[in-house]
C-alpha cells in the first residue's frame, strides 16, 4: 500500500503467488466516506491519546488504520502472469529480502534520527502459511529502497501497458 498525504492519492498492490501463476490485485483509492457519529467519538479518543503519548503504540496505530480502511472506497483491476514472467524476478527479490535489507537503515543519520515531512508512506505485508513480516518505508526511490521501488515502478509499468483502467499515470501513483 502506498499513501501520499499531500495529494491524498492511495492504491494498494496485492500480490498472491501460486504454483504455475502469480495475481496481482490493484485499487486505487476513489473516495472516504465521513465517520458516523460513533467512529467520531472514537477518533476524538484516539486524538487525545496521541496527544498525551511521545509514541504512537502499534495498538492505535492499527485502530487508526482500521478506522480508515473501513471508510475507504476503491476501483479495483486484477492482472494475472505466469510464474516465469521477469516480474516474478522482483517479486522473488523483495520476499526473499531480509528486513534490513528492505527497510535500508543506511539511510539514516549517523545519530539514528531521521525526518521526513512529507512524502509517500509505503507498508509491505509479506506473508506465506509460516511467516508474516510488516514493513513501512517512508518514499522509496531507487537511491533508498531499491527493491521496494524497482517492484512498485515494475508492475505499475507493465500493468500501465495493458490498456489500464485504474492507476493510468504516475499522477495516480505519487510518481510510480
Amino acid at each position: 500500500m502506498a499513501n501520499t498525504s499531500v495529494s491524498g492519492n492511495k492504491f494498494k498492490i496485492k500480490i498472491e503467488k501460486e504454483k504455475s501463476q502469480t495475481t496481482i490485485y490493484l485499487s486505487q483509492r476513489d473516495s472516504i466516506a465521513k465517520l458516523n457519529s460513533k467512529e467520531s467519538l472514537l477518533w476524538d479518543s484516539i486524538r487525545a491519546a496521541i496527544s498525551k503519548s511521545k509514541k504512537i503504540s502499534n495498538d492505535i496505530f492499527n485502530l487508526v488504520d482500521s478506522l480508515v480502511h473501513k471508510n475507504e472506497y476503491y476501483s479495483r483491476d486484477t492482472i494475472v502472469i505466469e510464474n516465469h514472467h521477469e516480474l516474478i524476478e522482483h517479486i522473488n527479490a523483495v520476499y526473499h529480502a531480509t528486513e534490513e535489507q528492505l527497510e535500508n537503515k543506511n539511510i539514516i543519520g549517523d545519530d539514528g534520527f531521521s525526518v521526513g515531512l512529507d512524502g509517500t508512506t509505503v507498508r509491505l505485508e509479506i506473508s506465506d502459511k509460516l511467516n508474516h513480516r510488516k514493513i513501512g518505508v517512508w518514499s522509496p526511490r531507487e537511491n533508498t529502497h531499491p527493491l521496494i521501488y524497482n517492484l512498485i515502478s515494475e508492475i505499475l509499468e507493465y500493468y500501465r501497458s495493458l490498456n489500464p483502467k485504474i492507476l493510468i499515470s504516475k499522477q495516480d501513483t505519487s510518481g510510480y
